[in-house]
């Protein structure tokens, strides 16, 4: 029997690379990644590296060139961080809009059957009432939950007719594990903290607020809830659906910090600054949005309903808790030094 064939894009970078590197066993796999926003061939496994197409899914004719059937899609290329896509939002829109749209109709003409987007937790940014569902409205106001929510309704809306595919927007929360771009101006908690005590760095941190939580989930709970979509009778999965991708376990930047003392058995040297400067290593953001923004950021707590996700994975499901998952990313990256 031949193997399905799956289209991932965003495929050399973390989340990406760990699904490939994972699917490539069971799946034939064409990958897109433009290398442009953290992506490396370094993340995917040597055999894969070649077969990497390297474009920007905002390139329409490119796509449909290079290109042919295939049977699933996982979208997950696009900016996501919050202060680069501050700063442009021409090439925000661009990237995280625009290549969802291209994207899409491209699975269209392929005959793709099911469609995975990869959304955010950050549409409930301005939402107060815990924990967040899948129904709640959302009124965000920053540029990256703000493309990805015109994204999620683009999708909604062309779900409508009749040439479409089945279509899941993905709202990832905080996700951490093995490979995560340490090297960004503002690298994801958990790689930076990583980072700092393996390098004996000073870590800057500016959330000292011990009350103020949000949910974590390990990329390994998201392979497993992709691979199940995956394996899912095709006719059983509804025409548009939205999930919560987090595990509901929630943790304050100090728990975290603490955490990685206990798992790499080391003091972290660290301070605190003030909130508001939390995006100053990108020059001319505060012209964008105010301090008061960024402070309000910094100080947002999120926590997600995981009802829908459980129901694919099952209720006895055990999603990875932060300590363990530290321990796997401090084996898997000590075995690759």
């Amino acid at each position: 029997m031949n193997k399905k064939t799956i289209l991932i894009t965003g495929a050399a970078g973390f989340i990406g690379s760990y699904i490939s590197n994972y699917l490539t066993k069971y799946y034939d796999l064409i990958l897109v990644d433009s290398l442009e926003y953290g992506g490396s061939r370094e993340n995917l496994h040597e055999n894969l590296r070649g077969q990497l197409i390297v474009e920007n899914c905002n390139n329409k004719k490119k796509m449909q060139d290079l290109i042919s059937e295939f049977h699933y899609c996982i979208h997950l290329a696009g900016i996501s961080s919050l202060p680069e896509n501050e700063i442009n939002y021409s090439r925000a829109l661009e990237n995280n809009f625009m290549s969802t749209v291209n994207i899409y109709e491209l699975c269209i003409q392929r005959g793709c059957e099911l469609f995975l987007f990869a959304s955010t937790s950050a549409l409930y940014e301005n939402n107060k009432i815990f924990p967040f569902k899948e129904v709640d409205e959302v009124s965000p106001d920053l540029m990256y939950s703000y493309s990805k929510n015109i994204s999620e309704n683009y999708l909604n809306f062309r779900s409508k007719k009749i040439d479409s595919i089945k279509t899941y927007s993905l709202r990832f929360f905080n996700v951490f594990g093995p490979n995560q771009n340490k090297h960004r101006k503002n690298p994801p908690l958990t790689a930076y903290l990583i980072n700092c005590i393996e390098s004996d760095c000073k870590a800057i941190l500016y959330n000292n607020f011990p009350e103020l939580k949000r949910d974590y989930i390990f990329v390994e709970d998201i392979l497993n809830f992709i691979y199940k979509i995956l394996n899912t009778d095709i006719k059983t999965l509804n025409s548009i659906e939205t999930i919560n991708i987090t595990s509901g376990n929630s943790y304050s930047v100090l728990d975290i910090v603490n955490l990685v003392q206990e798992v790499y058995n080391k003091e972290l040297d660290y301070e605190f600054s003030v909130p508001k400067n939390l995006w100053e290593k990108y020059k001319g953001i505060t012209k964008k949005i105010p301090k008061e923004r960024i402070t309000k950021e910094v100080r947002k707590e999120s926590y997600g309903s995981n009802h829908k996700i459980l129901s694919v994975l099952g209720d006895d499901y055990t999603f990875t808790d932060m300590k363990d998952g530290l321990r796997r990313i401090k084996s898997i990256q000590l075995g690759n030094n």
